[in-house]
């Protein structure tokens, strides 16, 4: 199913080189959320649909009503586009607004579900693994462990002295996970395959753990998107991290100001001061974004792709793509040492630097995200 990309700077630092797509969200990725609608749906296949909508049924119908040529808004939100041929394949996924205009529009009128904002995520990820499970069609082909009301997992799953309070939500554990003994866990939280939660961590609610991601200390509320490591004690709450993150030991995030004011950050594009009337927002981070040992986060941090930071000072505000900061040091991270650095934490996977890897790295470079430097080369 093609995706629209208009919305992917609306989620930076996240998706700078994520597929908006892939961004997790409750038990599945938007991708495997909408995927899961088109497998009845296969005339969706001729749509290319805005991911970070909900799908329900009245914006199903009205999505499969597009005729061609047509685009479906609900005021500025830009929901599906039925795009003629002089709109297909790669052109699509470049469009951009003032190409959306020359369509027909066709205003949707109901209320619907959408996640607009990274904020968003953090404040609902909790209720949206217990809405998706709830819709679960293929709870039967899960096991329950004995005692267990809420918890499920892959046949043949095994859990020894893990202690699992299921009682305000689902504990979702995929094949291929491993909860090691002594781990603690409150629902409702997703562990996906391959990823591996470690002796004495504490996994509180809202909790979405990705596929080989490895985590420990205490977490609450956070999705951890795939390969990445918070492998140690420290506090992580309220956050949101990208790929291949790799965070040292005693790494901890704070996600409330001492002063218990709402959360207050700086826009990723804008640079304008966004004000939430909430108190908590921990860590964004895009892909390869490396923490040394005893790093701490202020609230409302975010940092870029292919960063590496390790440095006993605070680390606050927006945090540049490409920023290698060594204690007092901070310069440019020259794409040739963050290949190399990323190829052998690759290696430790059994992964290897890929072309949609290097692709990635290469838009970056070339992008507006940071000033052009004539070091980047």
């Amino acid at each position: 199913m093609p995706f629209l990309t208009l919305r992917t700077p609306d989620f930076y630092p996240l998706t700078l080189s994520m597929p908006l797509e892939n961004m997790m969200f409750g038990l599945y990725s938007l991708r495997v959320r909408w995927n899961k609608v088109f497998e009845n749906n296969p005339v969706l296949s001729q749509r290319w649909i805005e991911p970070t909508i909900l799908p329900d049924p009245e914006l199903l119908s009205a999505i499969k009503a597009l005729s061609t040529g047509q685009v479906l808004k609900q005021d500025e939100l830009v929901i599906a586009v039925h795009p003629n041929h002089h709109y297909s394949g790669d052109l699509m996924k470049n469009v951009g607004s003032e190409d959306l205009d020359k369509m027909e529009v066709i205003n949707f009128e109901k209320s619907f579900k959408w996640i607009d904002s990274l904020q968003y995520m953090i404040l609902h990820n909790k209720d949206q693994i217990n809405e998706d499970w709830s819709r679960n069609e293929n709870a039967n082909n899960w096991f329950q462990p004995a005692q267990l009301e809420n918890t499920f997992t892959a046949p043949g799953f095994h859990l020894s002295d893990v202690t699992i309070d299921d009682q305000e939500g689902p504990v979702i554990l995929h094949k291929g996970a491993t909860i090691l003994p002594g781990a603690r866990i409150k629902g409702p939280v997703v562990v996906f395959p391959h990823a591996t939660v470690k002796m004495g961590a504490k996994l509180y609610p809202g909790c979405t753990i990705g596929r080989h991601v490895v985590v420990s200390g205490e977490i609450k509320n956070t999705i951890i998107h795939e390969y990445s490591s918070k492998g140690h004690n420290g506090y992580l709450g309220d956050s949101i991290l990208g790929r291949w993150n790799n965070f040292g030991a005693g790494t901890t995030i704070s996600n409330v100001a001492n002063t218990f004011s709402n959360v207050r950050f700086k826009d990723w594009q804008t640079g304008h001061t966004i004000e939430y009337n909430t108190l908590k927002r921990g860590l964004i981070t895009g892909d390869f974004v490396k923490l040394g040992v005893l790093s701490r986060t202020y609230r409302g941090t975010a940092i870029g792709s292919f960063c590496s930071i390790a440095t006993n000072q605070p680390i606050t505000g927006n945090i540049p793509t490409f920023t290698w900061w060594n204690e007092d040091h901070r310069t440019d991270y020259k794409p040739k040492d963050l290949r190399a650095h990323c190829q052998r934490q690759m290696a430790l996977r059994n992964c290897k630097w890929t072309d949609e890897w290097e692709r990635a790295l290469i838009n970056l470079i070339e992008s507006r995200f940071k000033p052009q430097n004539p070091n980047l080369k």
